[in-house]
């Protein structure tokens, strides 16, 4: 599912390495590709309904395009590669299998409101 035909990425709009990392796409997203929704937002929870989304085990970043729903890794090298500069590139990391990858993801992850912070509201 996409809106008024964007991508969209849900991130935890509290941790601070998901906003930063938002920084990085919006002034890389020429096109206007993405639709940013903060997971705890009301239309984020509507989408995560909607098309019945883990929350609990996918909440850090989750990238809906064409009505196919990417998690972890995947989720973050699709949007690289949409942004059309030469961060596509980076997808040659999908020959690496995916539970490599999201083995590493996940521990950030996990981890991330102590390795980088958390922040009161969301910006997005």
């Amino acid at each position: 599912m996409t809106k008024n035909n964007k991508s969209i990425i849900l991130f935890d709009g509290l941790c601070k390495l998901c906003n930063r990392s938002l920084q990085f796409i919006i002034k890389r997203d020429k096109k206007k590709h993405f639709k940013l929704l903060p997971i705890e937002s009301f239309e984020g929870q509507k989408l995560i309904n909607e098309l019945k989304i883990d929350i609990i085990n996918n909440d850090s970043v989750i990238y809906i395009d064409n009505d196919i729903i990417r998690y972890r890794t995947n989720a973050i090298l699709f949007i690289l590669f949409k942004l059309n500069q030469t961060y596509y590139l980076l997808s040659f990391f999908l020959i690496i299998p995916s539970f490599l990858r999201d083995f590493f993801y996940n521990i950030i992850a996990k981890h991330r409101y102590r390795f980088f912070g958390k922040i009161d509201s969301c910006d997005y």
